[in-house]
């Protein structure tokens, strides 16, 4: 079920409503709510050590996420987390 703009609820009331209308209330109650605002984050990479490859990936992973972090695209992006 593809909810919203983003594929998720945007706002905790939102989200509440569409599970009543889909859920039964058993189910609803073993959800529990993660309150940190969508707009602080932190990202991560879990990749196994198996692949030797997966160093230089992560490496590669840390240089291209800074450069993202630097541009106007994440600051719109964060910005529609929070309205």
């Amino acid at each position: 079920m593809k909810i919203g703009q983003y594929g998720v609820p945007l706002e905790k009331n939102v989200g509440l409503s569409i599970l009543k209308d889909n859920f039964p209330p058993d189910q609803i109650d073993q959800l529990v709510f993660n309150e940190k605002p969508l707009s602080t984050f932190e990202p991560y990479v879990f990749l196994t050590n198996k692949d030797t490859n997966n160093v230089g990936c992560i490496k590669q992973f840390d240089i291209e996420f800074e450069k993202f972090m630097n541009t106007r695209e994440l600051k719109t992006i964060m910005d529609s987390c929070d309205q």
